[in-house]
């Protein structure tokens, strides 16, 4: 028998799953708050990743950018298109309006994003 936990183990084939598969099957054996932490820290890291696409701004610029950007985003018709899994800016904020429920996040959350700190305020 493993001394491994339930809860690890589902974490361990959760992760060797493709992130649609994962969030689906997660939301399905997962308790509520585990699937949440699993998505936000996956919306999470999709935000970070979109700074490669604002460069030569500074963190607050790029936070602010990207909050005016996706909230433009969601007022487009976003919900037809199904490809999250794509490279491009676009894709990347279709795939945090997804992980989002569909809900902007003002340029303050995304800053604490951004540096690694999502429940309180950052201070530089």
């Amino acid at each position: 028998m493993s001394s491994e936990s339930d809860s690890a183990r589902l974490q361990r084939i959760l992760a060797t799953l493709p992130p649609d598969d994962a969030l689906f099957l997660a939301q399905k054996v997962e308790p509520a708050s585990l699937a949440r932490a699993r998505r936000l820290n996956e919306r999470d890291e999709v935000i970070r990743s979109t700074r490669a696409f604002l460069p030569g701004l500074l963190a607050e610029a790029q936070a602010r950018t990207l909050a005016q950007d996706l909230f433009r985003f969601l007022a487009t018709d976003w919900t037809n298109r199904t490809d999250n899994a794509g490279d491009s800016y676009r894709d990347k904020l279709r795939r945090i309006a997804t992980l989002n429920d569909g809900k902007s996040i003002k340029a303050r959350q995304i800053l604490n994003i951004f540096h690694h700190s999502r429940g309180c305020t950052y201070s530089s």
